[in-house]
């Protein structure tokens, strides 16, 4: 059963509860399972943050911010800093394969926050966000998506690539590109940005978006999984 690590910090609960019920999900139905660590309590135990992570590994992020609009004022990350100074020793950053933020949507703007802004600082991206607890339904996409991405990390260099698109601007993008559409089983999408940015929406199967994700040349999307 392949193990996949995982560095967190759960301050109420919430994300060590969600945790939970992915690694359930994920042995269930993918054979495979999780090894998380809060960093929470690596501080609470005074162990050392300054230790050398050498294995790809996911981080988990909720938003803890001071008060402010998450704009112009209450863009501090606040509690949660110990997974921040874990990251940024030495090279740990280099093997974060991305982050999932949570939060509380009535907080607007500072939802999911943080895990942004450390996308942005260390060059990892963004592959998911659920609220609170999250959903039944946040369980088995955000399962899809760290799988989808383990294979990106580990057999990128073995897929096949069957089309290549010619370079794309604003003007010059395929239909299917600006409309909703699906990949074909068995294939994986890879945008690249060269310039500019890109807003990626995915969609429910009755056309609700589920969520948006925006994408620029320091923070790349990730293969978008059939």
């Amino acid at each position: 059963m392949q193990v996949i690590r995982i560095y967190y910090i759960s301050l109420s609960g919430n994300t060590t509860n969600f945790l939970e019920r992915l690694d359930h999900y994920l042995q269930k139905e993918l054979q495979e399972k999780l090894d998380y660590v809060n960093v929470k309590d690596l501080v609470k135990n005074n162990e050392s943050l300054e230790f050398e992570i050498k294995e790809p590994y996911f981080a988990f992020l909720p938003a803890y911010l001071e008060g402010g609009n998450g704009v112009t004022t209450g863009n501090i990350e606040i509690l949660t800093t110990p997974l921040r100074r874990l990251i940024a020793y030495k090279k740990n950053s280099k093997y974060c394969m991305g982050i999932i933020g949570s939060g509380n949507r009535n907080f607007n703007k500072q939802f999911c926050l943080t895990a942004h802004q450390y996308s942005e600082e260390f060059g990892f991206p963004v592959l998911d966000e659920f609220e609170l607890r999250g959903t039944e339904e946040d369980v088995i996409r955000i399962s899809n998506r760290l799988n989808t991405r383990l294979i990106e990390w580990r057999y990128s260099s073995e897929l096949v690539s069957y089309r290549l698109l010619p370079n794309m601007t604003p003007h010059h993008m395929p239909h299917t590109l600006r409309h909703s559409h699906h990949i074909k089983d068995g294939t994986w999408e890879k945008l690249t940005i060269w310039s500019g940015k890109i807003k990626i929406f995915e969609l429910r199967e009755n056309g609700d978006v589920l969520r948006e994700c925006t994408y620029d040349t320091s923070n790349q999307p990730p293969f978008i999984e059939p």
